[in-house]
């Protein structure tokens, strides 16, 4: 069974080990859980702070006096829109990179930025998103889960930006799955759960 879990590590604080009898055995009510999987940006890793301090590291260097909280929530908002056109079929399937790359055209389109930036300079700052830091539990709560079930990715993101992300924060995960490997965003994980985890080769 695989269990699909989502929402910053974070939070989960203070839930207690329902999981734990507390002598270092499964419960009944994770005793058929065999893998478990993460969402990876915004759960494992912060994609808040990295963008910021790029942020002002570009407002330094352009003598610019940009709110990239502002921006950054916008960028979010213009790529969710893409998005669900593609989960709504209004589009064809693109990979969440090159959705981001296009909404920062958008967002810098709409701010009277365009002139600012370079092509070049823009996807710099697009691959911020492969370049996220890891929640201060993140690394250690995985490490913790892995060893007793296997951890997996289950993004949206593409595979090389998974790939990126879970190097550069050092997540201990066992497997690396995104939707890029089913070209669907819908539903949110059957697709990959029934195409690679539910398959006869992996069954127990």
């Amino acid at each position: 069974m695989l269990c699909n879990l989502t929402g910053n590590i974070s939070r989960k604080r203070g839930h207690g080990n329902r999981g734990s009898s507390g002598n270092g055995e499964t419960t009944p009510v994770l005793k058929d859980i065999k893998a478990i999987a993460f969402d990876v940006q915004g759960t494992c890793v912060d994609f808040y702070q990295p963008l910021l301090r790029v942020g002002n590291k570009i407002n330094s260097l352009k003598g610019l006096t940009l709110n990239w909280a502002v921006l950054s929530s916008e960028w979010r908002d213009l790529y969710r829109v893409a998005l669900d056109d593609v989960i709504a079929a209004r589009r064809p399937w693109i990979r969440v990179d090159h959705i981001y790359r296009e909404s920062l055209d958008i967002l810098f389109d709409r701010h009277g930025l365009s002139d600012i930036f370079t092509q070049a300079e823009r996807d710099d700052l697009n691959a911020v998103w492969t370049k996220l830091d890891p929640w201060p539990d993140s690394v250690e709560g995985l490490a913790r889960l892995r060893s007793r079930f296997i951890t997996s990715t289950l993004s949206n993101a593409g595979m090389a930006a998974v790939v990126s992300v879970v190097k550069h924060a050092a997540l201990p995960f066992d497997v690396v799955l995104t939707a890029e490997l089913a070209h669907s965003y819908r539903p949110p994980s059957i697709n990959l759960r029934s195409t690679i985890w539910d398959s006869p080769q992996s069954r127990y």
